[in-house]
């Protein structure tokens, strides 16, 4: 991954150089005193509002989960540099995320689609089995709709990106699949457990080491320079990976939009920041193709960041964060050549 260190501004302490002769004082009780307009001494540099981190990583298993976490503490560290140098005020105020007022894509299912659900939702969570099968005349869904109950199920619980639904014979089943290896059912549901425990981990690494006080803008942009730092994008997508989740992001550093999106979106819920994914067309997408960002409410409207082109733009300018595509309105994101389908949003 392209080393993104950024350039702290040097401080620049000019000295004020006043004519040497001083005053001397004279009185009948006191010594000589003399004074002179020079700095004997440099002022003392003040502290930034956000200090680097140190984190104990004994506690992480050798191999892919601690190399993650030694990443993770280098990117928060530069997430702090962007904050202290770009994220001293709130320019927007960004809404809250409250879960229970959070509208579920379960509410939005037909209620043949709900049983469904009621039966794969739980199954999944526990990464366990179910049987749906279409030749049964009970059966209240057919294969046409059925991948509705499946984006639902990953809208509700966002780690269970690592499943998909699968039919033989018209008879549904739940599947698993390693992360990078969509393509590939792995017969090894415990492995895929496992590697969910480690997304876990960092993720709840990172959210231990998120400075405190950050108001929701602040957390906005610090997710979105830390990410831009722990990832880069895999231009590999489709001839040797599948690397479109958030796992991707936070543990092999190499995704494609939609893991960008995933990884910013899960972490502003957790972190208390209202956030949703939209797609659309962008001047680069190719024929067929869409795009991916993300949208949160503000007290000045809604706005759209785009971690992936931020990261994009950050890399060409040698790591110096660009927030060409960072809390967009609408009218910037015409300029920038997006064409959202809004249908798309949740």
């Amino acid at each position: 991954m392209t080393a993104k260190n950024r350039f702290l501004s040097i401080l620049v302490v000019l000295a004020l150089f006043l004519p040497s002769c001083g005053i001397i004082t004279i009185g009948s009780d006191t010594t000589a005193a003399k004074t002179t307009g020079l700095q004997e001494t440099e002022p003392p540099e003040t502290e930034p509002p956000f200090s680097y981190v140190e984190a104990d990583l004994d506690g992480y298993e050798a191999g892919v989960e601690r190399s993650a976490a030694e990443r993770v503490v280098r990117a928060v560290n530069h997430a702090i540099d962007v904050l202290n140098e770009y994220g001293g005020r709130e320019i927007f105020k960004v809404s809250d995320y409250d879960p229970s007022k959070h509208p579920r894509a379960y509410d939005a299912l037909s209620e043949n689609q709900k049983k469904c659900y009621d039966v794969m939702a739980p199954a999944v969570v526990s990464f366990g089995d179910y049987d749906i099968d279409e030749n049964d005349p009970g059966c209240p869904v057919t294969w046409g709709n059925i991948v509705g109950v499946e984006q639902a199920i990953y809208a509700d619980f966002p780690l269970t990106e690592l499943y998909y639904s699968d039919s033989l014979e018209n008879v549904h089943h739940a599947r698993y699949f390693m992360p990078n290896q969509f393509s590939k059912t792995s017969k090894d549901v415990e492995a895929v457990k496992a590697a969910v425990g480690v997304y876990e981990r960092i993720f709840d690494l990172i959210l231990k080491l998120t400075p405190e006080g950050l108001n929701n803008y602040q957390k906005c942009m610090f997710f979105t320079a830390l990410l831009c730092e722990l990832c880069t994008y895999d231009t590999t997508f489709g001839t040797q990976t599948d690397p479109f989740q958030a796992y991707d992001v936070l543990i092999n550093g190499t995704a494609v939009c939609l893991g960008y999106t995933q990884a910013f979106r899960q972490l502003c819920h957790a972190a208390g920041v209202e956030c949703r994914n939209i797609t659309g067309k962008t001047l680069m997408s190719k024929e067929g193709e869409t795009h991916i960002w993300n949208v949160v409410d503000t007290d000045d409207g809604v706005k759209y960041i785009d971690v992936t082109w931020t990261d994009g733009t950050t890399e060409e300018r040698g790591g110096l964060m660009a927030f060409d595509y960072f809390m967009m309105d609408a009218q910037r994101l015409e300029f920038e050549g997006y064409e959202p389908d809004y249908s798309s949003e949740k």
